[in-house]
């Protein structure tokens, strides 16, 4: 039975275009070549293109696409920069650990990681900016201090906090510590007396009792030093004068041989009209010495303002 004209055309012409795509494009039918097998080459010592020498086994193939591991980060450069405390030191090293942690730091190493590039960053900006204390007048949040914080400050709180979704680390006194640095630096790049008033001022003070709480002896009471510096800056009606020498004396008497606390003790009480008082703490501040993980930082300025305190005491009393 033949079959119908346009039927017929049809199978001719589909017949001519599979002839055709045989003759043009052979490789496209006959699909990808033959894989070569996998050999070792003793005069190079190694396998052929894409193999590779596995033991027991000798030389397999692996696949062309896949990626080698990213390497990992060597940290311990940046444990020896954090050993030669500088602000390049410091920034560099926290560079490192950034890196080291990566941009999607899901584990507790990684998480430790950025509490370290936190600290590190902490670190650049306490010694450019010394530790940010309480002086005589006015606060140290100069234009520099304040460009200095804001570019670094919100970088080291994003670290910690990001840190601090690490179960074990958000219990650590280390951690509780560092975000309360952080915090304090980011905020001051807008003005601490101004920041005092707000929600910034609020988070302060509940960061600084965390320290005070949980972690009452870590760097020689700093927690209590953070609400004595708040207190005695903050602008009516926070403010308290009063609250922020007792906060000073309870951390000077539990923690004395700090030169951080004395100078305290001896700034509020000058501020305060206690001359006598002051100069005594003032002298037990040059006795004492910049101990615990941040007084180093800013040891020198802490110590040329205790002999400015000093020498305006010993002025008062003629």
């Amino acid at each position: 039975m033949a079959l119908p004209k346009p039927i017929l055309t049809a199978y001719v012409l589909l017949i001519a275009v599979l002839v055709y795509r045989a003759l043009y494009y052979p490789a496209e039918l006959a699909g990808p070549p033959p894989k070569q097998r996998c050999t070792f080459d003793w005069k190079r010592a190694r396998c052929s293109a894409g193999c590779t020498l596995k033991l027991p086994g000798g030389c397999k193939r692996t696949d062309a696409t896949a990626l080698p591991p990213a390497p990992a980060v060597d940290v311990s450069q940046a444990d020896s920069l954090m050993r030669k405390r500088t602000v390049a030191n410091c920034l560099a090293a926290a560079d490192i650990y950034e890196a080291a942690a990566g941009p999607e730091a899901t584990t507790g190493p990684a998480r430790q990681l950025q509490l370290k590039a936190a600290d590190a960053i902490n670190c650049a900006m306490r010694i450019e900016t010394n530790g940010n204390i309480m002086v005589l007048e006015g606060t140290v949040d100069t234009p520099a201090a304040k460009k200095f914080w804001g570019l670094h400050g919100q970088r080291a709180l994003n670290l910690v906090r990001s840190a601090k979704k690490d179960a074990a680390l958000a219990s650590d006194a280390s951690l509780a510590a560092a975000e309360m640095d952080a915090f304090m630096y980011a905020s001051s790049a807008k003005g601490i007396i101004q920041q005092a008033l707000t929600g910034a001022g609020s988070e302060f003070v509940k960061l600084a009792n965390v320290l005070v709480s949980k972690h009452p002896t870590w760097d020689n009471g700093i927690g209590r030093n953070f609400l004595a510096g708040f207190y005695n800056i903050a602008p009516w009606p926070l403010g308290d004068k009063k609250r922020a020498l007792a906060e000073v004396m309870k951390t000077q008497t539990r923690h004395p041989h700090s030169r951080r606390n004395n100078y305290y003790a001896c700034l509020l009480h000058l501020q305060q009209g206690e001359t006598a008082a002051a100069i005594g703490h003032c002298e037990t501040a040059l006795r004492a010495k910049c101990v615990g993980t941040t007084e180093p930082d800013y040891c020198g300025f802490l110590t040329s303002e205790i002999h400015r305190l000093l020498k305006v005491a010993r002025a008062q009393i003629g």
